[in-house]
């Protein structure tokens, strides 16, 4: 068994972006809206959570939950307002709860995306423990199925933003906002991750295929 320097980071790299991808798909900071401190994810939602006695001081909704206005911000922060409430739609995860079906093809193209990439991260540690033969057969393998789910993956990013026209999201973000437009919401860090972890997976179909080759 020969572990090479190219084998290790097409190891680590695949792990580290696996773990991304995934983070990133949990998180709900796709889409943010910096006036009522609203974000919007793949699956599920953040708004800030109002108490009755704060109610009145804010510009909110009668639910206590969707605010609206661009004071909000401030208003928050001036009633001492901290509670951030996150969770599914329809406050319990399934397909159809999702408020568009961009967004609904972009969940199941980033979760098996994510499947495939953590799938893969595994198998490039079984790849470190086998003999020379055989690693390279399996690191060929496991290159091609990056190939797969990065390109789910990227299909997830790419249709997201299809789904920006929903009801759901002019709600929250204005209604100007169309499809791959926003109006008052803005690009949120766990996209960008996203898109970053996406771009990164790119390079290891090439790392393995070069598992093998000795750095002198």
């Amino acid at each position: 068994m020969t572990v090479t320097p190219i084998c290790v980071v097409w190891s680590v790299l695949s792990i580290l972006i696996a773990a991304a991808c995934w983070f990133s798909l949990l998180q709900s900071h796709w889409i943010v809206n910096p006036d009522t401190l609203t974000s919007l994810g793949v699956y599920s939602y953040c708004s800030v959570r109002v108490t009755p006695d704060q109610r009145h001081q804010l510009p909110v909704s009668n639910d206590g939950v969707v605010a609206t206005g661009h004071s909000f911000a401030a208003a928050a922060a001036d009633a001492g307002v901290q509670s951030v409430r996150c969770r599914p739609y329809g406050d319990h995860f399934r397909l159809s709860n999702l408020p568009s079906g961009a967004w609904q093809a972009a969940c199941v193209l980033c979760g098996s995306g994510c499947v495939l990439m953590a799938i893969c991260a595994l198998l490039s540690l079984v790849t470190l423990c086998l003999r020379r033969k055989k690693d390279r057969r399996l690191a060929l393998f496991t290159g091609y199925v990056q190939i797969v789910s990065a390109t789910l993956y990227t299909g997830g990013l790419v249709i997201f933003p299809a789904g920006l026209d929903s009801d759901f999201v002019q709600h929250h973000c204005g209604k100007d906002s169309r499809l791959y437009l926003l109006d008052r919401c803005v690009i949120g860090w766990a996209y960008i991750l996203g898109i970053v972890a996406d771009a990164l997976a790119i390079f290891c179909p090439f790392l393995s295929h070069h598992t093998d080759t000795v750095v002198h």
